[in-house]
């Protein structure tokens, strides 16, 4: 073959190869383009598959000093609204003289005081777990207390240490109910107190609960010198809590594990009603946030922990989605009603409080404190046939809390509680002849709730549910381009590689 010739049809497959795209000579450059191609395939397989975003947000979720969530769980920029509503009962000297048979109550408030939460005396353990105390200070905010002033407003309640004291003496021996009489005969104990709104929220001298300090010091001590119904809220909380940080196990963040060391209560009959579970509140387990579920707070101040059960879907502060919860309507029902709450009734001393309304005495250093929703709302009509003046409306008396699906955060929320006293009255002691038996006198009610989230808070909100999906949802079909290029890139290389002679020609021509 004439060298003309050869070199002829070696151009020929030049300029073929070339009518099919600029070719990969070196075997090299073809395989690093193969690994990229493999590589970005892959990252783009896990960024469908996986959601990142939120894998990236649950691994930063837990609580871990000097962190921002630690920061913002240490000192909560969200200050909750307190709402204090009295009732004053406005008959009460005609009821102690037996004028009138039946009691009358006006509503009072909303007395509105703003708190602010501080988590002190705070030690991370080694299981996970940190443990702490709560400082809590209450201010008061007149100009949300639609003109009320707690020191110029006064009522007339309940002599609530007289009927705590009665109510212990019901079940004690008849010589220690005669040493009672004779301790108490120099005082002036009636039925009902006067005194003026802020002293019954911060303290005032009884020399009842004086004299009953002395005595309960032998088996516990009362943390307080002066009675008052909202002396635990100002100061560092007697109670330490324990409770998962989220760190090894992001499904038990928040959740309670001890209380005062204890890993489970001694107040009630069944393990069930002693367990120490649920969060206080201020964040749950995101895994436990979703539809048709039950998540749990634990309340310190009635000894037990609450369920909150699904209710809808709903969107807060400028479009952010979240998820409804409410107490279940059951949750105070009498045991025939709702059987769980079977443990909580005190049959050894003959008592379970009807429909609407739970016994939280073993909690409150023996006192008959019952606790109810506002105005007896979804409780037992009978509980209305003791006084006059209550109105249940679940417009203004029913709670709520919005939770964000994925953060497991509170959005807003309405949290609302009765404090009532149980009547119990002794064969021996005649302090209170003009009452039923048994009656439940409602004292005030209590509404803790969210006045709108700070701004700085409200923004993290919104980028952390949209603009960080839309950073995600974009990363996404980048890649998916990307990756399609350059598969196409890599077939049209492959196909125009030169074919094994073209390789193998050197270019030198030997005669024959």
């Amino acid at each position: 073959m004439s060298v003309d010739k050869m070199t002829h049809q070696r151009q020929m497959k030049t300029r073929s190869s070339y009518g099919r795209g600029v070719c990969f000579r070196p075997s090299w450059a073809l395989a690093a383009l193969s690994v990229i191609v493999v590589i970005v395939i892959v990252v783009t397989a896990v960024v469908w598959a996986k959601d990142l975003i939120r894998l990236t947000l649950h691994t930063n979720m837990g609580l871990e000093n000097n962190t921002l969530s630690y920061n913002l769980w240490v000192k909560p920029p969200i200050l909750p609204l307190v709402s204090v509503y009295v009732f004053n009962y406005t008959n009460a000297d005609e009821f102690e003289k037996g004028i009138d048979t039946r009691l009358q109550v006006e509503e009072l408030g909303p007395y509105v005081y703003r708190q602010r939460t501080e988590k002190v005396n705070v030690v991370f353990n080694h299981n996970g777990t940190v443990s702490y105390q709560e400082k809590v200070s209450l201010s008061f905010v007149p100009e949300l207390s639609a003109r009320h002033h707690p020191r110029q407003d006064y009522i007339a309640v309940p002599n609530i240490p007289l009927l705590s004291a009665l109510s212990v003496l019901k079940d004690s021996y008849v010589l220690a109910q005669l040493a009672f009489l004779a301790m108490t005969a120099g005082m002036d104990m009636q039925q009902f107190v006067r005194i003026s709104v802020h002293d019954f929220f911060w303290g005032y001298d009884d020399a009842l609960f004086s004299l009953a300090r002395t005595y309960t010091s032998l088996t516990q001590e009362l943390p307080y010198k002066k009675f008052g119904i909202l002396m635990k809220r100002n100061g560092i909380t007697r109670n330490r809590i324990t409770m998962y940080t989220g760190k090894q196990n992001l499904q038990q963040r928040g959740v309670m594990s001890r209380l005062n060391g204890e890993e489970r209560l001694h107040h009630w009959l069944g393990d069930e009603c002693n367990r120490i579970d649920g969060t206080d509140g201020s964040m749950f387990p995101p895994n436990l946030v979703k539809r048709n579920s039950t998540i749990y707070i634990f309340n310190e101040d009635a000894c037990r922990r609450f369920p909150l059960e699904y209710v809808e879907d709903i969107t807060v502060h400028d479009g952010i989605p979240g998820l409804r919860f409410r107490a279940p309507r059951d949750l105070f029902a009498k045991p025939d009603v709702n059987p769980q709450n079977a443990c909580y009734c005190r049959f050894e001393m003959g008592f379970c409080p009807p429909s609407g309304v739970f016994d939280a005495s073993p909690c409150t250093y023996g006192a008959p404190i019952m606790m109810s929703f506002p105005h007896f709302y979804l409780g037992d009509p009978i509980l209305l046939e003791t006084v006059e003046g209550l109105k249940p409306d679940p417009e203004k008396h029913d709670g709520y809390l919005d939770v964000h699906e994925e953060l497991g955060v509170p959005l807003d929320g309405k949290s609302r509680f009765q404090m009532n006293i149980l009547v119990r009255k002794s064969k021996t002691l005649q302090h209170l002849a003009n009452f039923k038996d048994g009656s439940i006198l409602p004292i005030a009610w209590f509404e803790v709730g969210i006045d709108g989230l700070p701004e700085e808070i409200m923004d993290m909100l919104y980028h952390l549910t949209f603009t960080t999906r839309h950073i995600q949802f974009a990363v996404r079909y980048m890649l998916l381009v990307l990756s399609a290029v350059l598969v196409y890139v890599l077939v049209r290389r492959i196909r125009c590689r030169p074919p094994a002679d073209d390789v193998s020609d050197t270019g030198v021509v030997t005669p024959i």
